[in-house]
């Protein structure tokens, strides 16, 4: 019996594991090695620095919760897609394309809810306070916005659960029509945009998809124009112009506030590629928001120009820049932990990885302002349960910290659900993020905030990827502190306290 004790304590001391008669942990205890966890009496106890020191921290509940991450690689074919993701999946990977979502997984909260007891509404602060103004020297929206940019914002502020999108199908003698009509043609599409912008709204919008069944004739060849991504001249906008007065006559461009034009199915890439248009003039006066798609053309020669636009979720993203330009929010793509990291891959906007930021979301409308966690940095402690950011609900979806006019500490949700579906188990938890307005640089003004303990894994594939802090950890800036103190399918507790 002493022998086995014996090689028990040894292995023990060689593996690193915790034996189980060893001393019951107690918040601000000394312990060994930063990082070591254990569990007791319902809690998990993790070894912390403490100024020179290695103590216990003070424990969290619910710690056994492993949350669950897909398990291939964002890039990667997903092998649950049938139909016509098949047949775009193949074509991306022949051209070497990241894949990236082909579905939206819906996913509604549990019946489990937090063991925390959450702060009360009476002590947060009003959202107003958090609703950082936008700068009127920019030209991509990462606030709200002040009086005098009210009425442009309102013009512009789609996708939104107010749109209506109208689309508006051509042909022409480079772009022939062939036996489809446009919602044959562009059925996975339609049906991605539509259900995404349904799902995201927890505000009970009526977001509206218009399409016409037949292609409208244009009388002129298309590729002369010059169309493509990234290409905005005199030649590709006097192409939007010719578009609208040639089919001018078949709507009324009042009763719609975006505009998606698309061309037939196996239009090359070649003669016409995915591009945003800020305005154009119609009989019914001057429009904006509009947007030429990539042909929904997977196959033949010719059409290997921008492929990677046509990624259903690059349609998405691509949404809102001629719109709202959200624009781009990854900075300089810095794998190292500097400034020029900006959210690295996450978000729609960020290379176009996973759902919308929930900080866009609230700028668009898609989440109510009775979702925000408003939290004054000087304030006392507070406890706040926020939901996953891509679960469809009324629930709370945001811890805003307003630092300034023009900055904000933002924490939110992450669960593999949603559009963030490919999301792997090192990227959930809570991603906390700064935003600044007062950045005007289309890449910048988001920062991604990583837990004091760690840095990023630079061995990971995508950027950033495992930032979001994991129940114990913490980030502390401006200031503030921030804690994951418990997590669950039903999202994170997130303590927000100042430090003194």
């Amino acid at each position: 019996m002493k022998k086995f004790l014996a090689i028990s304590i040894a292995l023990a001391l060689t593996f690193g594991v915790t034996p189980s008669f060893a001393a019951t942990p107690k918040a601000g205890a000394s312990c060994s090695k930063i990082g070591q966890k254990q569990v007791s009496s319902g809690k998990e106890y993790t070894c912390v620095s403490k100024g020179s020191k290695k103590v216990w921290n003070s424990g969290v509940v619910n710690a056994l919760y492993r949350p669950k991450g897909y398990s291939g690689g964002r890039c990667e074919s997903d092998p649950s897609v049938k139909g016509y993701a098949t047949k775009l999946q193949e074509y991306l990977t022949s051209e070497r394309r990241c894949i990236g979502a082909m579905k939206i997984v819906s996913a509604s909260l549990p019946s489990q809810k937090p063991k925390s007891l959450i702060s009360p509404d009476s002590a947060l602060t009003n959202p107003e306070l958090c609703k950082i103004e936008n700068s009127p020297n920019s030209n991509s929206w990462k606030g709200f916005p002040a009086a005098s940019q009210l009425s442009n914002f309102n013009l512009k502020r789609h996708p939104s659960p107010k749109t209506v999108i109208q689309v508006v199908p051509i042909y022409s003698s480079d772009a022939p029509a062939g036996k489809g009509s446009p919602g044959q043609d562009y059925r996975f599409y339609f049906d991605f945009i539509k259900k995404y912008f349904q799902y995201i709204d927890d505000t009970g919008g009526n977001f509206e998809l218009r399409v016409p069944d037949r292609y409208l004739k244009f009388n002129n060849p298309i590729k002369p124009y010059g169309v493509q991504h990234g290409k905005d001249d005199d030649l590709s906008r006097k192409f939007i112009q010719d578009v609208i007065t040639s089919v001018d006559s078949e709507f009324d461009f009042r009763q719609h506030n975006y505009t998606l034009v698309v061309v037939p199915a196996g239009t090359p890439s070649g003669v016409i590629g995915q591009q945003g248009f800020g305005r154009a003039i119609s009989n019914e006066g001057q429009i904006t928001n509009l947007v030429v798609a990539q042909p929904a053309t997977v196959s033949g020669p010719n059409n290997s120009v921008t492929p990677e636009m046509s990624q259903p979720t690059m349609w998405l993203h691509e949404f809102y820049h001629p719109g709202l330009n959200l624009g781009d929010n990854h900075a300089d793509d810095s794998r190292s932990y500097d400034d020029g990291r900006g959210m690295g891959d996450w978000g729609l906007m960020s290379r176009n990885n996973g759902d919308l930021l929930a900080w866009q979301k609230w700028i668009l409308g898609f989440t109510a302002d009775s979702q925000i966690r408003c939290v004054d940095p000087k304030a006392e402690a507070t406890l706040n349960w926020i939901a996953p950011s891509s679960v469809k609900t009324k629930s709370d979806k945001l811890v805003v910290v307003p630092l300034s006019k023009s900055k904000a500490i933002v924490v939110e949700s992450i669960r593999a659900v949603g559009l963030s579906y490919r999301y792997a188990k090192s990227s959930l938890g809570a991603l906390v993020y700064v935003v600044d307005s007062s950045d005007t640089r289309h890449e910048w003004g988001y920062t991604v905030m990583y837990p004091d303990s760690r840095r990023p894994n630079s061995g990971s594939r995508y950027l950033m990827e495992d930032a979001p802090l994991k129940v114990g950890e913490s980030v502390t800036l401006e200031g503030v502190k921030i804690t994951n103190v418990e997590w669950g399918e039903f999202g994170d507790v997130i303590k927000v306290e100042p430090v003194k």
